[in-house]
Formats: C-alpha cells, sequence, structure tokens
C-alpha cells in the first residue's frame, strides 16, 4: 500500500477502520482514573464534611489529570489534522 492510497484529509472524519495504538493505553489510564474517583466517591460519602477534609480536592486533581491523560491523546492522535490543507493554503 503506497502512500497516495491512504485516506487524506476529509476522508478521516468519520472512519472506523484506522489503527489506534494509543488507544490500550488511555483505556488502561483511564479505568485507573475511574477507580480512584469511585473511591474517593465513598470516601466522600462517609465523611462528614468532605470538603474541609479535603477529599474533594482529590478528586479534583484526578479529575484534572485525567483532562490531561484525554487532551494528550487527542494531540497525540490528531496533531497533525489539517496540518497538510494550512502548509497548502500559505
Amino acid at each position: 500500500m503506497n502512500d497516495s492510497s491512504l485516506p487524506q484529509g476529509e476522508e478521516y472524519r468519520g472512519r472506523t477502520d484506522c489503527v489506534d495504538f494509543f488507544y490500550p493505553l488511555l483505556d488502561e489510564v483511564a479505568a485507573l482514573l475511574d477507580s480512584k474517583l469511585d473511591q474517593l466517591k465513598n470516601e466522600a460519602a462517609a465523611c462528614s464534611d468532605p470538603d474541609s477534609s479535603g477529599v474533594f480536592d482529590h478528586m479534583e486533581y484526578v479529575a484534572g489529570l485525567g483532562f490531561v491523560v484525554f487532551q494528550e491523546y487527542i494531540t497525540a492522535i490528531c496533531g497533525g489534522y489539517g496540518q497538510e490543507l494550512w502548509m497548502r493554503n500559505s
């Protein structure tokens, strides 16, 4: 298969037959973060004041880490998307 037969630009949108080597790692990290958030949710339910005890702060840190992980994933997968169009039009 040569490069000219690969889909370009708009042809990628909505495709489901592309190989994604980063997804297994994303799935593993998401499960880890989800597990930690479940644990913290249980701690918050058992605590009389989860806000002043710091449980909510800990949950915010874990959720923030999740945003960073997904942002990194999106950048890794779509980082060059549209770059060839930008370079062609400049």
